[in-house]
This record gives structure tokens, C-alpha cells and sequence, in this order.
């Protein structure tokens, strides 16, 4: 039985980037299983690599949308996690979007388990301050943190704030021995259970393990001199310096899953970390709000 699965939601625009990793998906196959979650049959019909993956589908339609509230790709993650915690027996799911590429030298079964395990063992979070005007963001991180409790979201916001932005700076991935206490603590399981824009999937887990297994939060850019212009989670970390990335190594951050972008500009020292996902494909900006991105 393998021991790490992959799931990912999928929508026909993002076909082509697994399209494009075809090869890879046929070598990984044997050390991981894949998930594909679709929205509809008639969407996995159209899917032509449906024979390389293990492809559910979870039909959204009937989630509330409106300007901000809709979270599909939020419903389809924590849908499928409960679905295969529940009929299979892998200790550690990984999400990603699909607009991901994998650095085969580095994403064997043992590499990618090191990675994954020291995570867990090193309990850091790591994030960047924001600017004064990025109100945005700090409004999403508001709604993450309240979405678990006021009693989790007062420690959130003792421990870490809202002027901390942490999403897409580490490998988003689920112990499954967490899944079925986390999904209680979100009341996943209650009829009223309705995931907003805001309600960020991973940094639900992020603030789950803050309070409940002792993770600690890096506050990179306001303790290390190294990190005084960081402004932003570490998806757009892109130091000139590699002295400054190498600081991250002392700080026994992962590297597992780095920007399409920063990984051009640094790729050996990155490959030489052991860096096996590259996300983001589809975006070419340096320094993206949320509110110019559109999901």
C-alpha cells in the first residue's frame, strides 16, 4: 500500500499542465496514487490521461456562490480527505493545484517522505509581514483563523496576527491521523458547514496545528535581519543573494514546494534542497495580490 497520495481538483482550463507532466505522472505512479477530483462526468469524459490517475468526482454546484464565498477548490479537498481517509490507509495526503510541475530527481518515495516527516517533526510555519496597504490579505487571514473558533483564533492571533502572510509558503500537506479530529474541530461534518472565499483550505490545517500539536510561527521579516524586506509569505522569496535562502536551511524550512518564478532564478540551489514541486506555472507576475488574482 503506498503511503502518500496526491489530491488534486482539477478543471478544464488546467488540463494542459498535467498534460504537459505526462511522463513524470507514469514514473511517480509507482512510488504515489493521484487524485483527480472533477466537478462532473462529463468533465472527466473529456480528460484524455483519465488512465493515469484515479479520478473522483464531486459535483459543486449546489455550493452558495456569490462574489466572495464561493470555494470550490476548498470543498473538493476536504471532501476528498475525508472520502480516503475513510476507505484508504495512506498516512500523509498532499494538496496541490494542478498548474504544478515535479522535479523527478528529487520526488522518490523516500525523498519526498524525509520531506514530509520533518515537517512534522520541525512544527515551523513560515511567513513575511505584510505591507500596510494590503488589506486583502489580512482580511482572508481574519476570516481563516475565525472559521476555527474564537478560542483558536484568539491564540492565531496572539501567536501569529493578521499582518502575517503564510499561504502557499510550505507543501500543502495532511497527517491523515489529523483528518478526522480536524474535520470535527471545522464542524466539516455539520449540515450548516459552508467554506467562503476567505476560508483558506490549508491555513485552516496551518491554525489547526498551531493550537492543537504546538507548531510554532516563524515571524520571518520582524526576528531576522536577513528577511527585513520580506513582505509576503515565501512564494515570492527571491533573493538575488543566496546567503539569505541559505538562512531558511538553519531555520529548517523544507524548500519541498517553491514558485514557478523564484525557482527560475535560483533552480541548482533549489534542486540541491531537494525541491520536488514546482506550482504556480500559470502565473508570471513577481509579486501578485490576491485581489488581482481570479480563481
Amino acid at each position: 500500500m503506498k503511503k502518500i497520495a496526491f489530491i488534486i481538483p482539477i478543471y478544464i482550463n488546467d488540463f494542459k499542465f498535467l498534460y504537459n507532466i505526462r511522463d513524470k505522472i507514469k514514473c511517480l505512479n509507482c512510488f504515489y496514487d493521484f487524485y483527480l477530483i472533477f466537478s462532473s462526468q462529463s468533465e472527466l469524459d473529456s480528460f484524455q490521461d483519465k488512465a493515469l490517475y484515479k479520478c473522483l468526482i464531486y459535483d459543486h454546484d449546489a455550493i452558495r456562490f456569490g462574489k466572495f464565498e464561493a470555494n470550490p477548490a476548498g470543498y473538493k479537498k476536504f471532501w476528498a480527505l475525508e472520502h480516503l481517509n475513510k476507505t484508504k490507509d495512506y498516512d500523509y495526503y498532499i494538496c496541490p493545484d494542478a498548474e504544478i510541475d515535479f522535479l523527478l530527481d528529487n520526488s522518490n518515495y523516500e525523498k519526498v517522505l524525509s520531506k514530509v516527516e520533518n515537517f512534522y517533526r520541525h512544527k515551523k510555519i513560515f511567513g513575511g509581514k505584510l505591507e500596510p496597504h494590503t488589506k486583502w490579505e489580512r482580511s482572508i487571514n481574519q476570516g481563516t483563523r475565525s472559521f476555527l473558533g474564537d478560542e483558536v483564533s484568539e491564540h492565531i492571533k496572539d501567536k501569529v496576527g493578521d499582518d502575517y502572510w503564510y499561504w502557499w509558503s510550505d507543501l500543502p500537506v495532511f497527517r491523515s491521523d489529523h483528518l478526522v479530529d480536524f474535520l470535527n474541530k471545522i464542524r466539516y461534518y455539520e449540515k450548516k458547514f459552508v467554506l467562503e472565499f476567505c476560508h483558506f483550505d490549508h491555513n485552516l490545517y496551518l491554525g489547526y496545528l498551531l493550537y492543537y500539536h504546538d507548531f510554532v510561527f516563524e515571524k520571518l521579516t520582524e526576528k531576522y535581519s536577513e528577511f527585513k524586506k520580506l513582505t509576503w509569505s515565501l512564494e515570492y522569496y527571491n533573493p538575488h543573494d543566496t546567503k539569505l535562502l541559505k538562512k531558511l536551511i538553519n531555520l529548517n524550512y523544507g524548500f519541498s514546494y517553491v514558485n514557478n518564478i523564484v525557482y527560475k532564478e535560483n533552480s541548482e540551489f533549489y534542486e540541491k534542497q531537494g525541491t520536488f514541486i514546482i506550482y504556480h506555472l500559470d502565473r508570471t507576475n513577481t509579486k501578485t495580490s490576491l485581489s488581482k488574482i481570479k480563481y
